[in-house]
Parts: C-alpha cells; sequence; structure tokens
C-alpha cells in the first residue's frame, strides 16, 4: 500500500512532493528532521538517518557528505628572535655603566644581527616578529646611550685631571726662595740652585733640549710614614705665565746616580737630584713648582 501523496521531510531539511506513486522534483522549505519514506509497492515504510540523502527520482540511500573541520593554524618558534631580545636587553642595560658598556656594545651587535635576521624569518615561521622589532630598537638605543655616557666619561675625567693640575700658567703658591725648606704632602724639598743655558744633558747619552736646559738642583727627603716615590716629572718650571715640565729622559742622564728616579725614598731618607726642564733660549725661569705626587697640590719655590 503506498503513502498518500503529499509533502515529505528530507535529510537536506527541505520538502519533497509524493505524488503517491514517485517522487517528483518538486522542492519545499522544511526542517530536518528523521523521516519515513512512503512505503511503495508493497515495501515498509522505514526510517532516514540524517547522514544519508536521496538520489533524485531513486530511492537509493548514499551517505551525507561529512563535514571537514577548518585546518588550525599553528605558529612556529623563532629562537633568534628570543636570542636577539636578550642580547639586546642585557646590552642596553650595561650602556649605563662606563667601561662596562664596552662589553654591552658587542651583546648589542649581537641582538641586532639575530634581531634581523629574527625579522626576515619571522614571515614563514608566523612568530617573532615583535621580539625582532624590540630587538633591534634596544640594541641602537644601546649604542646611541653607550656613546653618550662614555663621552660624558672621557668629559668628566679630563676635567678632573685638569682640575688636579695646576693649571696653565698658574702655578701653586710660592712658599720659599732657594735654600728653604718647602713642604707638599710627604716631601720635603730645598732648591739648592738653578742653573739655565745648558745645552746639552750630559751623560753616556747626552740630550740636546730644543731651547735650553734650566738645571734645578734640589734634595729630596721624605718626612712622612711610609715610603714614597718620587719622578722628575713632579717638578715644574714657570715663566712669565707659562708651565714648562721636566725632561725626564735628559734629568736621568744628568744624574749619575741612576737610581735618583722612580725609586720609593723611605721615611726619613734624602736624595740629591739634577732636574732639567727644557726653556726657550735666553729665559730663566720665574718659579719652580714641587709634588710629591700627580695628585697632590704642590708648592712654588721663588728662584728669580
Amino acid at each position: 500500500m503506498s503513502n498518500p501523496a503529499g509533502w515529505y521531510p528530507q535529510p537536506d531539511g527541505q520538502q519533497r512532493y509524493w505524488d503517491g506513486q514517485h517522487w517528483t522534483e518538486h522542492f519545499a522549505p522544511g526542517t530536518a528532521t528523521p523521516v519515513a519514506t512512503p512505503a511503495t509497492d508493497g515495501e515498509p515504510a522505514r526510517s532516514w538517518p540524517e547522514n544519508e540523502h536521496v538520489i533524485p527520482m531513486s530511492d537509493q540511500l548514499t551517505p551525507a557528505p561529512q563535514s571537514v573541520g577548518a585546518p588550525v593554524e599553528v605558529k612556529g618558534s623563532n629562537g633568534l628572535a628570543v636570542a636577539g631580545f636578550v642580547l639586546a636587553l642585557l646590552g642596553a642595560l650595561s650602556s649605563f655603566i662606563p667601561i662596562v658598556n664596552i662589553g654591552g656594545d658587542f651583546l648589542a651587535l649581537l641582538g641586532l644581527i639575530f634581531g634581523i635576521i629574527g625579522l626576515v624569518k619571522s614571515g614563514s615561521r608566523g612568530a617573532g616578529k615583535g621580539l625582532s622589532i624590540a630587538a633591534i630598537i634596544l640594541a641602537v638605543a644601546a649604542f646611541v646611550i653607550s656613546i653618550v655616557v662614555n663621552m660624558t666619561t672621557v668629559a668628566a675625567v679630563n676635567t678632573a685631571v685638569k682640575s688636579i693640575d695646576t693649571g696653565q700658567g698658574t702655578p701653586a703658591a710660592v712658599t720659599g726662595k732657594i735654600g728653604q725648606p718647602v713642604k707638599d704632602g710627604s716631601f720635603t724639598f730645598v732648591v739648592h740652585s738653578v742653573k739655565c743655558g745648558m745645552t746639552t744633558s750630559g751623560g753616556s747619552l747626552p740630550s740636546k733640549p730644543q731651547g735650553e736646559f734650566c738645571a734645578v738642583n734640589l734634595s729630596v727627603t721624605n718626612h712622612g710614614t711610609k715610603a714614597q716615590l718620587f719622578d722628575a716629572l713632579e717638578v715644574k718650571g714657570f715663566i712669565a705665565g707659562s708651565k714648562y715640565e721636566a725632561d725626564s729622559g735628559a734629568s736621568a742622564m744628568a744624574n749619575p746616580n741612576t737610581d735618583t728616579f722612580l725609586n720609593n725614598i723611605n721615611p726619613g731618607n734624602s736624595i740629591n737630584a739634577i732636574v732639567l726642564i727644557d726653556v726657550p733660549a735666553g729665559k730663566p725661569l720665574d718659579t719652580v713648582e714641587l709634588h710629591d705626587s700627580l695628585f697632590s697640590t704642590g708648592t712654588s719655590v721663588s728662584v728669580k
């Protein structure tokens, strides 16, 4: 017995018209629910599973197409970007510390290289673009900060060195004259004589001046409690506001005892030394400035 003609739900959600004998090509909107096929020629009605559909003009059942999930995009890792960021960050942190920032600049350079490579590879790996850009920015910032810090440090050191020095054309305060003892730090100095107009240092390897040598004959006594080093460079001459340094090589030749300079003077001991200062020909020294060390204030003796 055949089902009566009418609209019957289909697995695809539509309704199809049954004329009492055959399926027609007429469809109408409907809801997709499991339905029973109309019985035909003595075949009993049977349910259609939702995952099967009907081939038009046929009662054969075929599996409904299975849905395929959208592919999930899995991002890869970018170790170069991470390494570049870490190195650049360390370089940036150390860039604020003088001297240490030299090593920091090397780390920043590695960070910059890794960051650039990581940025290039971020497209294919799908990761690390942000870290790579951050690494490049940090590395450049580290270089700039390091340069500024180093320049500031050098300027500060130069200023400090100049402040330690008594200054161009400004001798230390005059506290005595030839033959009188004067003190600076742990040393007591006595300038015995000053002789200018010398054209050679004498000695086994005589030196010649650019102008002429003024020979400062002095004695140095350590009145302190520990050994102290004396050097010819701690004696300076002044002429009309201009400062003249001692010639350490020529001074060494002018002293018969080669241990006069760059040796410690123990407490209570004294040495005699001749210090040669190269000055313009015909211009005698006005004052002689004496120091017990590079960092001392110094004292001056009038030798006019």
